[in-house]
């Protein structure tokens, strides 16, 4: 899989940053409370330190948190154990009644994508800052780089 430019959310000056609608993240989000079965414990928005936004559900029949990661750049979700930091994501996969929702505006990465170990061809779009930051933090894998914690 080739990575896509400005994925990490770092870019070189001459670069255009891309970002995923905020409105829309939120409107697609705070649509899962009407499936009754979650309700938003918290909702967090990139940071200098992540690239992604990150936001626990409370399944309301289980009593389980359930965490969603979504790419700050590009329209990429994935599911992970809650409480972890990026470097220690463990990716799972989401119940049906989540991806019913998110997967109408964001394409889902599964464990065995994020868990793959990239190679050189993966990162031939990356501009050099991002190619500096997978180097810097050691990234291997799909995960590291697309849902990372680089500062």
């Amino acid at each position: 899989m080739i990575l896509k430019k400005n994925v990490t959310g770092f870019f070189d000056q001459s670069d255009t940053p891309t970002k995923v609608d905020l409105e829309e993240i939120k409107s697609i989000v705070y649509a899962l409370e009407f499936t009754k079965i979650y309700k938003i414990k918290e909702f967090k928005e990139p940071e200098q330190n992540r690239n992604y936004f990150k936001i626990t559900l409370l399944n309301l029949t289980t009593n389980d948190n359930v965490c969603i990661l979504i790419n700050g750049q590009y329209p990429y979700y994935c599911g992970v154990i809650c409480g972890r930091n990026w470097m220690n994501n463990t990716f799972i996969e989401l119940p049906s009644t989540l991806r019913n929702c998110l997967d109408t505006k964001f394409d889902f990465f599964t464990p065995a994508d994020l868990n793959a170990v990239v190679n050189t061809i993966d990162l031939k779009e990356l501009s050099n800052a991002e190619l500096k930051q997978i180097q810097y933090w050691k990234s291997k894998t799909f995960g590291e780089i697309i849902f990372n914690g680089y500062d």
